[in-house]
């Protein structure tokens, strides 16, 4: 039954190590994607300057600029989906986490009933 009991233990053990994995990951992810963000940014400060000095070419420019915000909004949106997606996995983490501590317990009771 110890046996058992330290395999489920193990797999758990198993499950939250590779979580934690997913969630560093995911966190570069967003590390990656909060770095384009700035720079989408920066692009679209650039490019408003150009439209100010450049107004015969403010047709292309606002055309960039479209452009440059579709691209940030989707990089938003991606930001928004990895968060949901470490927020989930933190939930699973907390209750892998709390069902090694319940299993603790319970290998604990075991073995005081056995001796």
């Amino acid at each position: 039954m110890d046996e058992k009991i330290l395999a489920l233990l193990n797999e758990m053990n198993n499950n939250i190590t590779s979580m934690q994995q997913d969630i560093t990951g995911m966190k570069q992810d967003i590390t990656d994607l909060k770095v384009g963000q700035v720079e989408t940014n920066n692009r679209l400060d650039s490019i408003e300057k150009k439209q100010d000095t450049l107004y015969n070419q403010s047709a292309k420019t606002a055309e960039e600029i479209t452009y440059i915000k579709d691209n940030f909004d989707v990089v938003d949106i991606k930001l928004n989906a990895i968060e949901t997606r470490v927020i989930t996995i933190n939930r699973k983490l907390n209750g892998a986490t709390d069902q090694v501590a319940r299993n603790m317990e319970q290998l604990e009771e075991i073995k005081i009933k056995l001796q």
